[in-house]
């Protein structure tokens, strides 16, 4: 994986997106020595998503099991909007 400080990409920037969006690289940006950023093909920006998603839903499915097999205690709706305020 390429590594380079935001300066430089910036400098580069039509070569850095070529070699993302053509080559397939993941590039990790610098700030002061530091990573702070990543640029990466699309595809696997949504091969991310995907399986956050998927982390998402085994969530949700397992806390409807629990919730169905009275595992855990339902909360009003009151309640909730209670505690976001």
């Amino acid at each position: 994986m390429l590594t380079m400080t935001i300066a430089n990409a910036r400098a580069h920037l039509g070569d850095v997106i070529g070699r993302v969006r053509h080559g397939g690289d993941r590039i990790i940006l610098t700030s002061r020595g530091k990573r702070a950023v990543a640029i990466v093909p699309v595809e696997d920006l949504d091969a991310l998503e995907a399986a956050e998603d998927a982390q998402d839903m085994a969530y949700v499915r397992k806390a409807l099991a629990d919730r169905k097999a009275r595992r855990t205690k339902a909360v009003p709706h009151a309640d909730v909007v209670a505690g976001i305020e």
